[in-house]
């Protein structure tokens, strides 16, 4: 786990580094580096070890995930879970669904960039995450600003979302790769 100095530094660089873009970012950056220094001096490896166990099961029952952590109260655990859920840390319980099973075969990556502007990350992620078929949308740092995760039925499928994102006017260009394989996908348990 990254030491607590380590992480203040790099909390202050990327607060640093957004200073120059936008005051109201500053803001929300402190919020969130407030809310996650509480949540990281609160946390202890028995919290870790919960979120680990129900990322990969959410339906384990509590006595199980008791005897795989050393907790044997079922209310220890269940409180704990609590906490996370009020504290945002586990934010809901979802079912890992299979989408190639369901016929959504044509799995796509697509790198966006888009007009750089006050808060068009925002506006753009909006509009991409509106469009039918898009399953994950990831803002990120560099030359490219999105990634977006797709799965339909066909490739005519896929070209009604590439049409979709040709109307969104802040979006200057897209590439598209065809995912053939899908190794792992959402394994959250494996960061702790």
């Amino acid at each position: 786990m990254m030491s607590l100095h380590r992480y203040f530094k790099e909390c202050f660089s990327l607060i640093n580094m957004y200073d120059s873009i936008n005051m109201r970012k500053i803001g929300n950056l402190v919020k969130i580096f407030i809310n996650t220094v509480i949540i990281y001096l609160y946390m202890d490896s028995f919290d870790l070890r919960i979120l680990k166990e129900i990322s990969r099961d959410s339906r384990k029952p509590l006595k199980e995930i008791g005897k795989a952590i050393g907790i044997y109260s079922a209310s220890a655990i269940s409180r704990r879970i609590k906490e996370m859920q009020e504290n945002n840390i586990i934010k809901g319980f979802k079912a890992e669904i299979d989408f190639g099973k369901l016929g959504y075969n044509f799995v796509t990556a697509t790198f966006v960039r888009a007009k750089y502007g006050i808060e068009y990350h925002d506006i753009v992620a909006e509009k991409i995450m509106k469009i039918k078929g898009v399953i994950d949308v990831l803002f990120l740092l560099g030359d490219i600003d999105f990634y977006i995760l797709c799965a339909t039925k066909t490739k005519d499928d896929y070209v009604i979302i590439l049409n979709e994102l040709e109307k969104i006017t802040e979006i200057e260009r897209s590439d598209t790769h065809t995912v053939l394989n899908i190794y792992k996908y959402h394994d959250i348990a494996n960061i702790f």
